[in-house]
């Protein structure tokens, strides 16, 4: 019949396509194909010459090669499988397999001389030719059980892995299976009706360009659609594409989020991000990476979108591919991190930094104008943010900052230096000193209300050299402002001179300080502590600095220095180890009953573990702690009330002495005494000075002690200077006496010769 004859040269070309389409690819896979195809062929062929054949020998070597040839194909279609299904098979298991299959060729190819595994007869003529089919024996149920066994092997293969694999891995197995099963069919329905072609004969053919198809094209371009899909739908950037029509044929899942659209794409409303992907596609610009910036409802939005032409084979244009990345995020924070690396976040003007670069730019660039360098200082702020928060605090910064922006324009240039600190640049011929005088009642006022009566200081300097760096100028102008402060009544100044003299004998007191201790400069000395009864029983230890070259030097003379200097603290512990150290002596002499009293600064709260030092220090010289008496001032107590009170009970709990220092020079002494507890009173020598009001201080200074005697804590009267003094203090009830009137600070040993001399062993 014509149809059988196209038919096999139609199976024939197709499969010499396949295997030649097949070689020009590589992998395992693609050698098991070709096996696949190879053994297929040869079976089709063999089937094609016994069917032009009419000769009863040709019939039985073609039809010996046919089940040869299944053979193999079945062995090759079983590893295609297990190599597809990635299951590994033992070595020893593979080559037995293969001894098997060329026992059953060789029963095979046998048949041709001794029709042991089946005979043939004819069955009928076909075109004038004879037509054979085979008669199978006990042996070819053997090759025949083999097969089917090959085939199971195959089939259920398959279905485990169906059984173990994800959902989108399913179907590739489900199409090879669905293969195997069609040639088994044709098979067995070919053994049912005995026809004189082998039907089954194409199901091989069609297996092996089945699973040529399948497994080369097919499957690996069915699973890159479909995770290119699924990469593409979840892709947190935007994918549209549109089509020559500028109609969107595809918008994944954050593109259809991002411009409102539905299941089936239909856009609600005018993007003008979409608008432009539209512009794009109907002027076919050039591909490439574009960056733009879109106004869409009052914001600012920044996108980063690559862009490409689509073209059919012809290269006529087909529509547009756009991948779109919302960059506003990134690029408002690198923004804010360029802001802040130049501002100050808090306030909004320039950092130091900035204001220096700033600032020196502006002097480069206008020689001719001459300006001033205004720098301001707020007295005690960090009392603000103890008493009002400081959430108050920063308020108040922040209105410093809005003051500088309202106040000044582009000549001018402004920052915050650091803290409370902040700088200006200005014309000189701008300047008017009392903007700066009444400045502080715009910072005082918060939400609405003066929450502080500030005192800010303003130090000016004027630009004289212009190639000295900015922060020099600073440094001067805040030294000016150090000549000012605590001066209630001036508010600004002006550095000249006098005051960078100044500023130079501040430097060499601090560079001498480290040679002090070297070559024991600092000395304390001792001026007495005298009852009503005329006894001395102790001393307050005071510091004296023997200068090598400006000879002796009062406290006065560079306490203040080192309190501003942040050194007073390392002077404090020497002044200590030194009475520790004297006590000690006194003590191996056999003078156990003479105290020293040393002052605590506030700084050293900050500094230090007062505790820890005072402790160790008695621990170390072994001497009796109440011998060495702490004062406190009460300027130091109120910074930290709750810390403080802690530190005092436990001071007094370790046997030290606690007194309170200058009581009275602050607003909240009376107030305080109910709730600190300290053992003595050291009243302030301003109570003792000459004023208009003389009988009130009096007054009040008798009111507190007896109130202290009534507290049970004895007083000590400082700054006494003469016998009307004395005579007072001693009719109100003082206990003790401390000042000019009856000893001046003196050098240890001559306060030995003095009040210790019957106290001391010779």
């Amino acid at each position: 019949m014509i149809w059988y004859d196209v038919s096999f040269k139609m199976v024939i070309f197709a499969m010499a396509s396949c295997i030649y389409m097949c070689h020009k690819q590589s992998g395992r896979i693609r050698n098991m194909v070709m096996q696949i195809l190879t053994a297929g062929l040869l079976v089709v062929i063999a089937n094609y010459v016994r069917f032009l054949s009419g000769d009863e020998l040709v019939v039985s070597v073609c039809m010996s090669l046919n089940f040869a040839g299944v053979t193999w194909l079945m062995f090759f279609l079983l590893g295609f499988i297990l190599l597809f299904c990635g299951i590994k098979v033992r070595k020893d298991v593979i080559r037995y397999s293969m001894v098997v299959g060329a026992i059953d060729n060789l029963s095979m190819l046998a048949n041709i001389f001794f029709n042991h595994a089946y005979t043939l007869e004819e069955v009928g003529v076909l075109d004038g030719r004879s037509m054979y089919d085979y008669v199978p024996t006990v042996f070819f149920w053997i090759h025949y059980v083999l097969i089917f066994l090959l085939v199971f092997l195959c089939i259920n293969t398959l279905i485990y892995k169906m059984l173990k694999s994800p959902g989108p891995y399913r179907s590739k197995y489900l199409m090879i299976m669905g293969v195997i099963s069609f040639v088994f069919l044709l098979n067995a329905l070919k053994m049912y009706l005995h026809m004189g072609v082998d039907i089954s004969v194409f199901g091989y053919a069609i297996a092996g360009i089945g699973i040529y198809y399948s497994s080369m094209i097919f499957i690996p371009q069915q699973f890159l659609d479909r995770s290119l899909q699924f990469v593409g739908e979840d892709m947190l950037d935007m994918i549209i594409i549109l089509d020559l029509e500028n109609i969107c044929i595809y918008a994944n899942k954050t593109a259809r989020k991002y411009f409102c659209m539905n299941e089936v794409l239909k856009f609600y409303g005018k993007h003008p991000i979409y608008q432009w992907c539209m512009d794009f596609n109907s002027k076919q610009l050039d591909d490439g990476v574009y960056t733009k910036h879109f106004k869409c409802e009052d914001k600012t939005i920044h996108i980063h979108m690559q862009c490409h032409k689509q073209y059919d084979k012809k290269g006529r244009f087909t529509g547009s591919v756009f991948v779109i990345k919302d960059k506003t995020i990134e690029v408002e924070e690198y923004q804010r991190q360029k802001y802040l690396e130049t501002h100050d976040p808090l306030t909004g003007v320039y950092n130091k930094e900035a204001f220096y670069l700033r600032a020196a730019q502006i002097l480069q660039d206008n020689p001719d104008e001459e300006y001033l360098l205004v720098c301001s200082d707020i007295h005690k702020f960090k009392l603000v943010n103890d008493i009002f928060g400081t959430d108050t605090g920063n308020k108040m910064l922040q209105t410093i900052g809005k003051v500088l922006k309202e106040r000044c324009d582009d000549r001018d240039v402004y920052g915050r230096l650091g803290n409370d600190r902040f700088g200006l640049l200005m014309p000189k011929k701008r300047y008017d000193e009392n903007v700066f005088i009444e400045g502080p009642a715009d910072v005082a006022h918060i939400d609405g209300r003066e929450s502080y009566p500030l005192t800010i200081y303003v130090g000016v300097y004027e630009v004289v050299d212009r190639e000295m760096p900015i922060y020099a100028m600073c440094d001067r102008a805040q030294m000016a402002i150090d000549s000012i402060k605590g001066d209630f009544e001036k508010r600004v100044a002006y550095y000249d001179d006098k005051i960078r003299e100044g500023a130079v004998k501040e430097q060499e007191l601090i560079a001498d300080f480290a040679h002090a201790f070297e070559k024991d400069e600092l000395k304390i000395y001792l001026q007495p502590q005298i009852n009503t009864k005329g006894e001395v029983n102790g001393a307050e230890a005071l510091v004296r600095w023997i200068h090598t070259k400006k000879g002796l030097m009062l406290p006065g003379e560079f306490i203040p220095v080192f309190e501003k200097n942040g050194l007073i603290s390392r002077l404090d512990k020497y002044v200590w180890e030194l009475a520790c150290k004297q006590l000690r002596k006194w003590k191996d002499e056999g003078n156990e009953d003479t105290y020293i009293s040393v002052n605590i600064s506030p700084e050293d709260f900050y500094f230090m573990n007062i505790y820890k030092e005072f402790t160790g220090l008695v621990k170390k010289y072994d001497i009796n702690p109440r011998n060495l008496k702490l004062e406190i001032t009460e300027s130091a107590i109120i910074v930290n009330l709750p810390r403080q009170l802690e530190l005092i009970k436990m001071l007094r709990e370790a046997s030290f002495i606690v007194e309170m220092d200058d009581f009275g020079s602050g607003y909240s002494s009376l107030n305080m005494l109910k709730e600190i507890q300290v053992d003595v009173l050291k009243l302030d020598m301003a109570f003792l000075k000459r004023s208009d009001n003389e009988e009130r201080s009096k007054i009040i200074l008798q009111t507190i002690i007896e109130m202290s005697k009534q507290l049970e804590m004895p007083v000590i009267m400082e700054g006494v200077e003469t016998q009307e003094q004395v005579d007072f203090l001693t009719g109100i009830g003082c206990d003790m006496f401390q000042g000019f009137f009856f000893a001046r600070p003196m050098e240890i040993e001559r306060f030995e010769e003095i009040y210790l001399k019957d106290k001391l062993k010779k």
